[in-house]
C-alpha cells in the first residue's frame, strides 16, 4: 500500500480506509478478489 499511496500522494491510512471501502461496497472479503476484477473491467493498468 505504500506504493500506492506514494503515486497518488495519499497517506497509507487514506489508502487503506479506501480499499475497505471499496471491499465494503462491492461484497469483497479479500483485496485480492477485489484487485482481480479490476484487472477483468480494465481499471488497473500495467505499467
Amino acid at each position: 500500500m505504500n506504493e500506492i499511496a506514494d503515486k497518488l500522494f495519499l497517506s497509507v491510512a487514506t489508502v487503506k480506509d479506501y480499499v475497505k471501502s471499496l471491499m465494503t461496497k462491492t461484497g469483497f472479503r479479500t483485496r485480492t478478489e477485489l484487485a482481480v476484477r479490476a484487472r477483468e473491467l480494465g481499471l488497473v493498468i500495467p505499467e
